[in-house]
This record gives structure tokens, sequence and C-alpha cells, in this order.
């Protein structure tokens, strides 16, 4: 897993994000995602997507790694290309061993493609840390969540750094606060956050900041306002 120095020595952090994950997230209106994708757009944050269709703009804008194939069987490497960054990496895991892997995750023998999708982002993720591309890698499946220790003792066998919304939250709010960047998201945060609220209630977005002390727009948004606005 990741440690605090290896997470700190970084000048810029790397985020792959499961775009299902994100996508449900949008869905059900939590605004803490929005907050998150809002950061995409700094200098020092990168986000990177797993292939996926989604109807919320702002993760569509997040470009997405796709998988080159060779033979039309095995993924010969990842395609990464964004106006920050233009990248292919050499795969070199068969898409039986995925296959197996998700089969003894899943505890069935047949498993759907959504289900092997899932497997393939772990191995992907594998890759891209191996080669310093991506930190962590964010999502809410509990399937991934539950053995991502498993992932990492036995096979891929190497660090993943696979993490929850929550989680992952808090290691931006770290990255942030040891690399001082808070008085550069102030200003930038103010303006960007008006277009989140603008479609939020602001007693939902009051909510939400009461309850996020540390996390870097709670200190953008009034505890003071928030209080009031609650008291209405």
């Amino acid at each position: 897993m990741l440690t605090s120095k290896d997470l700190l020595s970084k000048q810029k952090l790397a985020i792959l994000i499961d775009t299902d994950s994100f996508d449900n997230f949008l869905s059900i209106s939590e605004l803490n995602t929005n907050i998150l994708l809002e950061y995409s757009r700094l200098d020092f944050i990168d986000f990177v997507r797993t292939p996926g269709k989604t109807n919320h703009k702002d993760l569509e804008e997040i470009p997405a790694f796709t998988k080159e194939f060779e033979n039309n069987k095995e993924i010969h490497s990842i395609h990464i290309e964004s106006d920050r960054q233009k990248r292919e990496i050499a795969f070199g895991y068969s898409m039986k061993d995925m296959k197996e892997i998700g089969s003894r995750i899943h505890g069935k023998q047949d498993i759907t493609t959504e289900e092997l999708e899932s497997i393939v982002s772990i191995f992907v993720q594998a890759v891209l840390l191996h080669r310093n591309t991506t930190n962590i890698f964010i999502t809410d499946k509990k399937a991934l969540l539950k053995n991502r220790l498993w992932f990492e003792s036995s096979f891929p066998g190497r660090p993943l750094n696979i993490v929850t919304l929550d989680e992952g939250k808090e290691i931006i709010d770290l990255f942030l606060k040891f690399h001082r960047k808070y008085h550069i998201l102030a200003s930038w945060l103010k303006v960007r956050l008006l277009r989140v609220f603008s479609s939020t209630s602001p007693i939902k977005c009051a909510k939400i900041a009461l309850k996020c002390p540390n996390f870097a727009y709670s200190s953008i948004v009034s505890m003071g306002f928030a209080r009031k606005l609650l008291a209405e």
C-alpha cells in the first residue's frame, strides 16, 4: 500500500479513477465527487479514468486509457492521451491469467464482461503505477476493495494503492497540505465551486461543508454561512 513517504515525495499526484464508480457517485448527486473532479483541472493533479460511457460532462472530460490488442486477443499496450501527456505503456499480462483471477475473486467459473474489465483495471493499475504514471486507483467496487491486499501480495504481486472515494479524498488533502498548495487553490476554488454549487441545494452544500472540515473546499465555504443556512 501507499506510504506517506511515497506520496509526499511526488511533485504531481496522478490518479486512476473507476469510470463506473464515479458515474454512480455523480448519478446520486454526490457533491464530494464533483469537487474531486474539479481538481483534475489543476496542474499538479492528473486524472485518468478507466474506459466506459458516462452522461456526466465533468467525468467525460477526464481522459480514459485505451487498450491496444495484439491479434484481437491479448492486450499489447495501454495508451493515455490528453493535453498534458501522451504515453504508450507495454502491458504484459495474459487474458487467461486475468480470467482465472476473476473467477477466484468472484467465486465462479464464468464471469461477466463487466467483472473481467474490473480485474483488467487492476492489472492496468499495476502497470501504470510501476511506470510512475499513476499513484492511486479510486473505486467503489466491493470485490476489488475486499481483495486489494491479496492482489498486492499474490497476483499481480506488486503495489496497487486501491482506495475508496473517501480514502482518495484524504490522500489528496494530505498531498495538498504537505506541498502547501492550499493558498494556490483558494482563489481558484472560489470560482470553480460556483459552477458546482449553482446546480446543488445550498442546504446540501452547507451540510457537506460542516461534515468535511479538513477537505480543501470546506475552508472556502464559510462555516458561519453554512450554520446560518441550516438555521433558516
